[in-house]
């Protein structure tokens, strides 16, 4: 379903997660050290990208918690482990407009 909101619909992703103690000691390359399953409570990611679960098993997600976390603020998850920590997910199209000066 994530996958058709970005492709079918072309809809940007927002999802809501438990953060767990690993995803806080996330490693230098963004990936999340197996283990350390204690919930520390919610939190949102956008989505930016990810490989199906055949073709390199990874969802990619950018953080808030700034560029000194992760891999330059960006999250990378084995889809095993976004479905253990996944809440919810919403849809939204980002619209840009320039103002006049």
């Amino acid at each position: 379903q994530i996958m058709r909101l970005r492709h079918r619909y072309g809809l940007g992703n927002l999802i809501g997660v438990n953060i767990t103690e690993a995803m806080l000691n996330a490693n230098a390359d963004g990936t999340i050290p197996d283990g350390q399953l204690d919930i520390v409570g919610p939190h949102g990611l956008t989505i930016c990208g990810y490989r199906a679960p055949r073709a390199g098993n990874a969802v990619h997600m950018v953080n808030s918690w700034g560029p000194k976390h992760a891999w330059n603020g960006f999250l990378r998850l084995t889809w095993e482990q976004f479905k253990g920590m996944f809440l919810y997910a919403v849809g939204f199209e980002m619209k840009v407009r320039q103002q006049n000066a």
